[in-house]
């Protein structure tokens, strides 16, 4: 049964350090999703339902960070560095490269989107 993938101190330390994700997360395949969430949120409980189903192969990293010791440093960094202040939000990185960003999606959109990524870069 497929899970969800955790970040290590040390992934989390250098993604801080560098404002990206390290190689090793971002190529642990050919299409990786990387999730950041809180979780109390209602839009992550929905996503939580379905999105290892719509990523197929695709290894999924979670990170559930007000549950985390470094929450403050962690919501800091996502929101100033990568600009992004609403939960669930979700990377999907294509051979390495980030391909798209995006909070909550309706089921079929996400899969779409994931489709859409494949093709263009094929």
């Amino acid at each position: 049964m497929k899970t969800f993938l955790t970040f290590t101190e040390s992934d989390l330390r250098s993604t801080l350090e560098n404002g990206e994700l390290p190689d090793s997360i971002r190529n642990a395949g050919p299409h990786v999703v990387v999730i950041w969430t809180q979780d109390w949120c209602p839009q992550w409980a929905d996503l939580q339902s379905w999105v290892l189903e719509e990523t197929n192969h695709a290894p999924v990293y979670l990170l559930v960070y007000n549950l985390h010791p470094w929450f403050h440093e962690l919501m800091h960094f996502k929101e100033e560095v990568w600009g992004n202040r609403q939960i669930p939000y979700v990377r999907h990185y294509y051979q390495g490269i980030l391909g798209s960003e995006h909070n909550w999606l309706p089921r079929q959109t996400f899969r779409e989107q994931l489709k859409r990524l494949a093709e263009t870069k094929a």
